[in-house]
């Protein structure tokens, strides 16, 4: 299940495959928001975010190959960059929310407004973009063991195939030599009688008298 240097493997549904990536990521979306809500190192969830696009593309594609890892991958860190983002914003909501509650200001921004222009503060926070890097950095982690594991079990399975094949080409090449031998050799069934009992056995059958003119008379003249 190997990985894009090689055409479709036969049966795998590429469409299907990336639906299913991109419906699994939402797992460890929903799981990195949750964790970043209260306030849990949510990095974490990169792993489980990439862990569910590979099995999410495999279970719906049929087929784990290399085109698919590196679907699963890029839709995974699509995924996590849109849902890191959507937590700085609601932070910064958050933030006016609490400013407004407070006094110090009039207006709060909607989340929209948040979610368009929220970008422009980045450079004052660069402890989120720290958040997003360890992210995608635990999310290659989780990629990297899947990879490696999903590459041995190929390589197994592909040194299986080979030697079945070579099993049932040393069988068929044996079986044709077993048929030639025969051929050359004449060999017949052995239950058959041989050709020179058949021929004696017919002669004697098309001539009794030789036998009773070979016997000696029993009277004598005197």
């Amino acid at each position: 299940m190997n990985t894009t240097d090689r055409p479709t493997v036969r049966g795998e549904r590429v469409g299907m495959g990336v639906l299913g990536a991109i419906l699994f990521s939402l797992a460890g979306a929903v799981v990195y928001y949750v964790l970043w809500s209260v306030n849990i190192i949510a990095a974490i969830s990169g792993i489980i975010c990439v862990i569910c696009a590979l099995k999410g593309y495999e279970i719906l594609a049929g087929a784990r190959t290399k085109r698919g890892i590196f679907i699963s991958v890029a839709v995974s860190a699509v995924m996590l960059v849109l849902v890191w983002y959507f937590c700085y914003c609601s932070d910064i909501h958050a933030y006016w929310e609490s400013a407004f509650a407070a006094g110090e200001t009039d207006y709060v921004p909607t989340v929209w407004e948040c979610l368009s222009y929220g970008y422009m503060d980045l450079p004052a926070n660069p402890g989120y973009l720290v958040d997003l890097l360890l992210s995608l950095a635990m999310g290659g982690l989780g990629c990297w063991g899947y990879v490696t594991r999903s590459l041995r079990m190929e390589e197994e399975a592909a040194a299986r195939r080979a030697e079945q094949e070579r099993t049932a080409e040393l069988a068929r090449l044996q079986a044709e030599q077993a048929a030639r031998a025969a051929e050359l050799n004449g060999e017949r069934d052995p239950s058959a009688p041989a050709p020179e009992d058949t021929e004696a056995s017919d002669s004697e059958a098309a001539d009794p008298s030789d036998t009773s003119s070979s016997a000696p008379s029993d009277t004598e003249e005197p």
